[in-house]
């Protein structure tokens, strides 16, 4: 590190370059996936205002910090019995492009494979069959790479399928829970996708939100 940062001083030589290189590489990549576009509208550009604002993001850490205690006994014990069971990493991160195109990693829960036998089907099948594996998404709330309610996170390439509309997914931070979940809880399309997450900007309000995850609480409750 000492010898990287006397290059870094040094008056003659690429150093400086060198030193930038990775900083470079990474605003490339951000200003690449940014592509596609400004929200012009003037009704809209107000919302998204809003969007980044304090409240929603104050929010989510008023409810993602509880939540947090909450889960954790349950959390840490399912990824204990999943470990042990199936003998596999039970946590996954996922490369997934959030807010204004940053990168960051996303935390998912991983259910025991089909071929695992013994506590590990039941196990598979309380993960798949609920929000489990979203749990630790918490954490990525917590840290600000996420809010509770949002766009559904997407890697470089499922973006790419976005095309102009990407600026719709951009100007948010991805959600724990999606307006697409709760409108059609089923697997939908890319179009449906799209349109839902344009949909959920335009019409972006915090009293929305709030009834997104009322109806997202509620069905979890009737599933239990």
């Amino acid at each position: 590190m000492a010898r990287e940062i006397g290059k870094a001083r040094s008056p003659s030589g690429p150093a400086p370059q060198k030193a930038n290189l990775g900083t470079n590489r990474a605003n490339r990549d951000v200003s690449s996936v940014r592509r596609g576009g400004r929200i012009t509208e003037p009704a809209v550009v107000t919302r998204v205002k809003r969007l980044e604002g304090a409240l929603k993001r104050w929010f989510d850490v008023l409810v993602a910090v509880p939540l947090i205690v909450f889960i954790s006994p349950l959390l840490i014990s399912l990824v204990i019995a999943c470990a042990i069971s199936s003998r596999t990493m039970p946590l996954r991160a996922e490369k997934c492009v959030g807010h204004k195109g940053h990168p960051f990693w996303r935390l998912r829960l991983v259910a025991p494979p089909p071929e695992a036998g013994g506590i590990a089907r039941p196990l598979r099948q309380f993960i798949l069959s609920g929000s489990a594996a979203r749990l630790p998404e918490l954490f990525n709330v917590l840290l600000g790479d996420m809010s509770l309610v949002g766009p559904t996170p997407l890697n470089r390439a499922d973006l790419d399928r976005y095309g102009e509309m990407r600026r719709y997914y951009l100007v948010a931070r991805p959600g724990l829970v999606a307006l697409w979940e709760v409108a059609i809880p089923s697997v939908i399309g890319w179009e449906s996708r799209i349109a839902f997450d344009r949909d959920y900007i335009e019409k972006w309000t915090f009293l929305r939100d709030l009834r997104i995850l009322t109806l997202r609480a509620g069905r979890m409750r009737a599933r239990l």
